[in-house]
């Protein structure tokens, strides 16, 4: 097995052993024995058991946060800054659900003090940058200027953390599952009803 292959296994194994017994749940050599490589494997290619959980979460990082910037863009009206919205759920509901462990890494160790800081630094960029565009939308009087840009940010995507992390019981509860497509926008609109017309409307 060349050096990146084994880098990219000790990756996928970590991953799913992070998101089954969380950071402190797993050691580095039942890692390396999961991914069939020798112990020093992990000082070789991430230089710590610490380093190889931030490159865990790293990579998603990246990706939503490049989602964010696509889809995310300064809004124009009320109209626009529906079907941004609606995008943006849709794709962060794909990547939710197509990164499963993501999500259950995040809910089991962020509030660990061996791993917040790690998680923090890593998504700390997302939160802030739904913020910022809430924000524009309100500065131009698109969105009540008496809401809370950071309230209502964390509002729309603790919802769509929350769906994915429980979609199990949520398919049992429903008798839906979160990965039909059609149940997601479902989920959606409700969320977007809720968020633009309030339960009282």
């Amino acid at each position: 097995m060349s050096n990146e292959s084994t880098k990219e296994t000790i990756l996928q194994k970590a991953k799913r052993l992070f998101a089954k017994h969380g950071f402190e749940g797993v050691s580095t050599r039942l890692i390396c024995d999961k991914a069939k490589c020798n112990v020093s494997a992990i000082s070789y290619h991430f230089g710590s058991k610490e380093e190889l959980y931030r490159a865990c979460l790293k990579t998603d990082g990246v990706n939503i946060m490049s989602l964010m910037k696509n889809v995310l863009s300064p809004v124009t009206d009320l109209p626009d800054l529906k079907t941004k919205l609606r995008l943006f759920l849709a794709q962060f509901y794909d990547y939710s659900v197509q990164n499963k462990e993501l999500i259950h890494i995040i809910s089991r160790d962020i509030s660990s003090k061996s791993t917040y800081d790690t998680i923090h630094t890593v998504f700390q960029e997302f939160p802030e940058t739904f913020t910022v565009f809430l924000a524009d939308a309100q500065a131009k009087n698109i969105i009540n200027k008496e809401l809370d840009p950071r309230f209502l940010s964390k509002m729309v995507t603790n919802q769509v953390f929350m769906q994915v992390l429980f979609s199990e019981h949520s398919k049992s509860y429903f008798n839906q599952d979160i990965a039909d497509p059609v149940y997601r926008e479902f989920l959606i609109d409700q969320q977007l009803r809720v968020l633009f017309k309030g339960i009282f409307d």
